[in-house]
């Protein structure tokens, strides 16, 4: 390597030219620029190779941010949506209920005026089948009432699957959302040590610059024929 020959073309040079000082001055000097130099080198590969992990890691972060604020959106939709399905069941139920109450009082003034052998008849029907197939033989309920009660049971079973369906899906963001956050959390203890290490090795760097320029100034009492030489390897 280029390196090598300018080494040791200067540690011939050192050789000839120093005056006051044993050889094994000059070989220490030369042996201990070669390894700061080499130490050098490491630490700005290593610097390399942190910053392009860092690099790395912010481009996965800046994602996870993004996927955490589009999960936000979409959360915040799912919760006002069953919100309104709740609602939406929680009136059905109510109305359901009235209608209920409605053909209860009827039942109650049937049994007044017809006795307790109509209600036992009504009330043994094991199904609602059976129940609606009575009421519409004794002709207690009219068929409005009758669909009204049957619209209502079906709202109420198709809206408060939605809503379940619509609830599973939002724990499901919600697990989503908190597996994001804590691979966030891992990132940034990564990029937290990652900086950590660089600063180490920013320190490093620096001290091999300046151990460098100690060996210069030290080689500045060596009388040093070629001057040029000299430079091109500091």
């Amino acid at each position: 390597m280029i390196w090598s020959r300018i080494l040791l073309a200067l540690c011939l040079i050192l050789s000839v030219g120093a005056k006051a000082s044993a050889p094994t001055d000059v070989d220490s000097l030369a042996k201990d620029f070669e390894a700061t130099k080499k130490k050098l080198e490491d630490e700005e590969m290593k610097q390399r190779q942190v910053l392009s992990a860092l690099y790395q890691l912010n481009k996965k972060i800046k994602k996870i941010v993004t996927e955490k604020g589009e999960l936000s959106q979409d959360r915040a939709f799912l919760e006002v949506s069953v919100r309104n399905l709740t609602v939406k069941v929680e009136e059905l139920d109510r109305k359901s209920k009235q209608q209920r109450l409605m053909l209860a009082e009827r039942l109650r003034a049937m049994y007044k005026l017809g006795g307790p052998s109509i209600a036992r008849f009504l009330f043994s029907s094991n199904s609602s089948v059976s129940l609606e197939r009575n009421l519409k033989i004794l002709g207690v309920v009219a068929a409005r009432d009758l669909e009204l009660i049957k619209n209502y049971s079906k709202d109420l079973k198709e809206l408060e699957s939605k809503r379940k369906s619509l609830a599973q899906k939002l724990e499901g963001l919600k697990a989503v959302e908190l597996k994001i956050a804590n691979q966030e959390k891992v990132l940034r203890k990564e990029q937290d040590l990652k900086g950590k290490l660089l600063d180490g090795i920013r320190k490093n760097k620096m001290f091999a610059l300046n151990k460098i320029n100690g060996l210069r100034e030290k080689s500045l009492q060596y009388n040093i024929e070629d001057a040029g030489l000299f430079d091109l390897l500091f």
